[in-house]
C-alpha cells in the first residue's frame, strides 16, 4: 500500500484564487501553497536580475558587463556550453564522493593521479552525460562494452570513472588507534 508501489497518476490540479500568473500546470501547485500560507508571488525579475541569477546558478560567478548586454537565451546556451559549467557542478559530485588529493592526515601521502578522476567528472558534466550512464561508469566503467572515449586523446575514459572507488575516506594514520580498531 506504500505510495511508491502505486501506479503513477496525475495529481489533480489545485484550485487557486489568482489565475493570472499561471503559465503551466506546475505553477498551480506553487501558487496554491503560497496562497495557503497567505503569501503572494514575487514580481517577475528584470533581465539584469535574471542574468545575474543564471550566471551564479550555472557557473558560480557574477556576470561581467558584456554578459548583461547579451540576450537571456543566448547567455544560458553559452554558459551551459562553457567549461566553467562542469567545473561548478562537478564540485557538488566531488563533495558527495569525498574527493580529495590526500587523505587529510599530516602523515598521509598524496593520492597519485587523483586529478584524473576530477577532470573526468568535469568533462562528463560538460558533455551532458545522462545520470544513469554517469553512475554506471562509476560502478563498472572497466566492464562496459561501449566505453566513453576521451574527446581529444581517444583513450577509454570510462576507466577513470572507477576512480570513485579509490577516493573515499580512508585513514592511513589514525589519531585514535583504539577507536579505529
Amino acid at each position: 500500500e506504500h505510495w511508491c508501489w502505486q501506479p503513477i497518476s496525475d495529481a489533480p490540479l489545485p484550485a487557486v484564487k489568482n489565475e493570472a500568473g499561471i503559465k503551466q500546470p506546475l505553477d498551480r501547485f506553487i501558487l496554491a501553497k503560497l496562497e495557503a500560507a497567505g503569501l503572494s508571488p514575487a514580481p517577475p525579475a528584470d533581465s539584469r536580475t535574471l542574468i545575474r541569477r543564471v550566471h551564479f546558478d550555472l557557473i558560480g560567478l557574477p556576470p561581467g558587463e558584456a554578459d548583461l548586454a547579451e540576450s537571456y537565451e543566448a547567455l544560458v546556451d553559452r554558459l551551459l556550453a562553457s567549461p566553467q559549467f562542469g567545473e561548478r557542478w562537478a564540485r557538488h559530485w566531488l563533495d558527495l564522493v569525498r574527493y580529495a588529493e590526500s587523505r587529510g592526515h599530516e602523515f598521509d601521502y598524496d593520492i597519485p593521479n587523483a586529478f584524473e578522476y576530477r577532470d573526468y567528472v568535469i568533462r562528463a558534466l560538460n558533455a551532458d552525460v545522462p545520470y544513469d550512464q554517469f553512475v554506471m561508469v562509476h560502478i563498472a566503467g572497466d566492464l562496459l562494452e561501449q566505453s566513453r572515449m576521451h574527446p581529444r586523446e581517444k583513450f577509454n575514459e570510462s576507466l577513470l570513472g572507477t576512480g570513485f572507488w579509490f577516493l573515499g575516506e580512508w585513514c592511513h594514520s589514525p589519531v585514535d588507534i583504539r577507536k579505529d580498531e
